[in-house]
């Protein structure tokens, strides 16, 4: 499908899947029934992900590609369910390539944007690829992404999981075997959120074979880290975990290139976990392109497998 000359507004869109408020559907038990005449059941609408959406294109839209409450109910996740957005294209677009409500272990793979890289000259510019803030992102995972020709290539989120939960493997968002070529390529935020900050998740971004390279318009950083929160949060924790696991940093598939964990400068550098990194030996001065944390080595008994195939779950019938 292809979506194109979208009427300008801030928040319109080529493509939007709305689920907000749907609580229970009914749909049909199989392929042709009626779900009016004996031929439906009731599903939670929460626990049906995103499973054939692929090869989309949108272009001449003020915004990409927009997607709320898809396997979460608001900020409830749904343990089981699962997306898919495969191949998705936008382009000659002028503010988000992609805008994310809340969702719930979403698999962005394939993902291509392309801008108009002359508009890079102006400093006020703001189009962004991948706009993960400031609502949750649960168990987020982009792959195989070609990012070009926007000032920000991804903002990462700022709330990433269940609220109150905590532990080593919660609030964790991957990017594996990508190309950002854009002024500033990533942002990590502090977690923030308009809706209260101080049960927020802890969180951990982890890449994998990202290559970062800069348009020749304008140049700032590959990786950029504050403690400030995301812009449009009304509320902050700085105190909250915020480390970046970096492995084969700026590199291809195939090619080894350094394994760092960099833990933000925003809060104190005793900060930093030995069971991490080596963290007697700051080699921050090794790698200018990041901005806003301490870099380490990254403990080579942590470096973790990529993320497996996609499992594609079905709603649960009632």
């Amino acid at each position: 499908n292809i979506a194109a000359a979208v009427e300008e507004c801030i928040y319109c869109y080529g493509f939007k899947f709305d689920n907000v408020y749907n609580g229970d559907v009914m749909i049909p038990v199989a392929q042709g029934a009626d779900p009016h005449d004996g031929g439906g059941k009731m599903v939670d609408s929460y626990t049906i992900g995103l499973t054939d959406f692929a090869n989309n294109e949108a272009y001449a839209v003020p915004n990409g590609i927009t997607i709320w409450w898809v396997c979460t109910e608001y900020e409830a996740p749904r343990e089981g369910c699962s997306s898919l957005m495969k191949d998705f294209v936008v382009w000659h677009h002028h503010r988000w390539g992609y805008f994310a409500y809340e969702t719930n272990a979403m698999t962005i793979d394939g993902f291509i944007h392309r801008g108009d890289v002359t508009r890079l000259e102006n400093e006020y510019e703001v189009v962004t690829s991948l706009y993960l803030v400031d609502y949750l992102q649960r168990q987020t995972v982009i792959r195989n992404a070609d990012l070009q020709g926007a000032m920000l290539g991804i903002e990462m989120p700022v709330n990433r999981d269940a609220r109150g939960s905590d532990g080593d493997n919660v609030g964790i968002t991957r990017v594996e075997n990508s190309l950002i070529v854009a002024p500033t390529g990533m942002l990590i935020s502090s977690p923030s959120s308009t809706n209260g900050a101080d049960d927020l998740s802890p969180q951990r971004t982890i890449l994998r074979n990202v290559q970062f390279a800069y348009p020749p318009q304008r140049q700032n950083k590959f990786i950029s880290i504050n403690g400030d929160g995301a812009s449009a949060a009304t509320s902050n924790n700085p105190n909250a975990r915020n480390d970046i696991w970096i492995i084969d940093y700026n590199k291809p598939v195939g090619e080894d290139g350094p394994d760092l964990y960099i833990s933000p400068r925003y809060q104190p550098k005793s900060r930093c976990d030995n069971a991490l990194g080596d963290c007697s030996n700051d080699i921050s001065g090794s790698f200018p392109a990041i901005e806003g944390g301490y870099v380490y080595p990254l403990a080579d008994d942590l470096i973790p497998p990529p993320v497996g195939a996609h499992k594609v779950y079905l709603p649960i019938l009632k």
